[in-house]
């Protein structure tokens, strides 16, 4: 895999990421492409009038330098994603009377 999106015009933006080795190759290409075709589904939705935007994570630099030469703001983050070692035991759930957890089937 080269590259990926997600597209999410409810809220007026996206999310992607491109393979290290091919940045420097697609990054121009990539945003506006990504960014018309966003466009087109907020149009056959009708939601043009969502502001538009793209999550990068803090550590991202390179993709910080990149969407903002290309004219983005950064703003207030929406949320924050965090990370735990897998090495430590993970707690067991505790789980309020009546519910419980289980296997989709």
């Amino acid at each position: 895999m080269v590259a990926w999106i997600i597209l999410s015009p409810a809220v007026g933006g996206f999310n992607m990421a491109i393979h290290p080795d091919y940045f420097d190759q697609l990054q121009g290409d990539f945003l506006s492409q990504v960014e018309q075709h966003q466009r087109q589904v907020e149009q056959k939705y009708g939601l043009e009038d969502k502001p538009f935007g793209l999550s990068v994570f803090a550590s991202d630099t390179e993709t910080i330098a990149w969407v903002e030469q290309s004219g983005y703001v950064k703003e207030k983050h929406m949320y924050t994603l965090t990370t735990r070692s897998l090495d430590d035991a993970i707690p067991e759930s505790q789980l309020p009377d009546g519910f419980t957890i289980r296997s989709a089937e």
